[in-house]
């Protein structure tokens, strides 16, 4: 008997039983759907994830400068006794940028910071916010969409110009979501004892993400020129934090060995500060490496239902056996082999396994799709590579677990099979 053969009779054996045959796969269709789908979720979730932290927007590298603590002491990023010259000045901030060169896509910059009441001479209406001084990168770095109006410039930062980036959060409680409204007015904000006004030249959008990542809650913040920021409050220039964002292509590495170096210079003499880098590629990472794992754990476990499904295949095939003792005994007396028995019972455990692969693949993949835009809204498709290990392991599954029926039933004694009733 040759293979084309042993198909078409396995075939049609099953279609006498088509029952038995359905009830047979449906351990293999639950294994396979389960892996399937729980693989394309994961993948969602991974993909969404990725997304919602980029979208949030991050530096690659953050380095924040505080004092230097004596062993033992309980670990804090305190600056309050640290003096602007133990913190970086714009001078450094230039010569940090000029060693970097073009590997970056700039270097954030934060300056100070106030916080209280905002009004509007054109608005009835007020907020609670804040205002943060920052340089012109600081929006690429984090970010930050400006969807009408204007960015900041470095030009607005030059001239300390009293200008602003205005959140959704500010539009939405003065001007009642009127972007337009907001462009060319001027806000006020009360921070202790300090007052400061500024005309709102861009306003910016929120990052959309799922809630899987989420920046919490964001007050209404106008973004303002830190030398405009620091003379509203009287402070010097000098910044304790910048964030780095690496281009695409420049190896991250790199560039933190570059920025290490050009810290570890500045302060190794410096007996007050030090400074910390933030490696935000390695959190990325952590991420990634924690859904995988979350994935292939999971996974596992729907392994072992398809491993519970193939006995399930074994115990059925055992019984087909019993049951074609005597269809056995006939072939075997008209000249069948042993061997052309064997490869009858293992082919039809592996029809049977194959077809509730594919049928589990496309639930699966169903499963997945559905919930993967359910919980992560986004669409991704299983990957190739899952499809062909789910085929090939549901062979391997027939193969295994057919092969002891096989054996049994080719192992026969013709005479006997004969007298089976």
């Amino acid at each position: 008997m040759n293979l084309k053969d042993a198909i078409g009779l396995a075939f049609s054996s099953l279609r006498v039983n088509k029952l038995r045959a359905a009830l047979t796969l449906l351990g293999v269709v639950i294994g396979i759907t389960a892996v399937v789908g729980i693989s394309t979720i994961g993948s969602a979730l991974r993909v969404k994830t990725i997304n919602d932290i980029e979208n949030l927007g991050s530096a690659d590298y953050n380095v924040q400068v505080h004092e230097k603590q004596e062993e033992g002491d309980e670990y804090n990023l305190s600056t309050s006794n640290l003096t602007s010259s133990d913190l970086l000045s714009e001078e450094d901030v230039d010569n940090l940028r000029a060693r970097l060169g073009s590997r970056v896509n700039g270097i954030a910059l934060q300056g100070s910071q106030l916080s209280g009441p905002m009004t509007s001479d054109a608005s009835e209406d007020d907020a609670s916010g804040e205002v943060l001084g920052v340089n012109a990168d600081f929006q690429d770095v984090n970010n930050i969409n400006v969807t009408t109006g204007r960015k900041l410039t470095d030009d607005d930062v030059a001239a300390a110009r009293a200008v602003a980036v205005a959140t959704e959060g500010v539009v939405d409680k003065l001007f009642r979501g009127n972007a337009r409204a907001a462009i060319g007015s001027e806000v006020t904000v009360e921070s202790g004892n300090n007052i400061a006004s500024f005309t709102i030249v861009g306003v910016s959008k929120a990052p959309q993400t799922s809630g899987i990542v989420s920046g919490g809650y964001e007050p209404p913040t106008l973004y303002v020129p830190y030398t405009t920021a620091n003379a509203a409050v009287g402070a010097d220039t000098a910044f304790y934090q910048v964030g780095i964002s690496v281009k695409k292509g420049v190896k991250p590495g790199q560039v933190k060995e570059m920025v290490d170096a050009f810290f570890s210079a500045k302060y190794s003499a410096n007996e007050k500060a030090t400074y910390k880098i933030w490696d935000n590629t390695e959190a990325l990472n952590s991420v990634n490496q924690v859904l995988g794992a979350m994935t292939l754990a999971i996974s596992a476990i729907a392994g072992i239902a398809l491993l519970v499904g193939g006995i399930g295949v074994m115990n059925i095939m055992l019984v087909s056996v019993t049951e074609r003792t005597r269809e056995i005994g006939i072939r075997k007396a008209l000249g069948a082999s042993r061997g052309a028995i064997r490869l009858q019972f293992v082919i039809e455990s592996m029809i049977i396994c194959l077809v509730g692969g594919v049928i589990g693949i496309l639930g699966g993949t169903a499963l997945g799709v559905g919930l993967g835009l359910a919980v992560a809204q986004t669409v991704v498709a299983p990957p190739v590579s899952m499809i062909v290990v789910s085929l090939l392991f549901s062979l391997a599954i027939g193969l295994f677990f057919g092969s002891y029926p096989a054996n049994k039933a080719a192992k026969l004694d013709p005479i006997e099979a004969l007298r089976y009733e």
